[in-house]
């Protein structure tokens, strides 16, 4: 947020929340050789409803420093080859 890009927040949330509104199986993070983060995506339910079962909308943030690199796609990429095999 603080770069000003698309966010539905105004503020950025506390751990505790940002945390509990995110499905624990599908977070994944990008590191390089020294464990330095270099972005995340992070997977929400976007209905408790029935109907809406296996819809989510992601979060996805690579740091400024390692953008243009691939981070983006590859986080992407992984979460789709996670997908819930029982939605397909």
């Amino acid at each position: 947020m603080d770069g000003g890009n698309a966010s539905f927040e105004h503020t950025a949330p506390a751990w505790p929340a940002f945390d509990a509104g995110k499905l624990p199986g599908h977070r994944l993070v990008a590191v390089d050789e020294h464990d330095t983060v270099l972005g995340w995506v992070a997977v929400s339910a976007v209905s408790g409803r029935a109907v809406y079962a296996g819809v989510v909308k992601h979060s996805v943030y690579v740091d400024p420093a390692a953008r243009g690199l691939g981070v983006g796609r590859a986080l992407l990429a992984a979460l789709i080859e996670r997908r819930n095999p029982n939605i397909d």
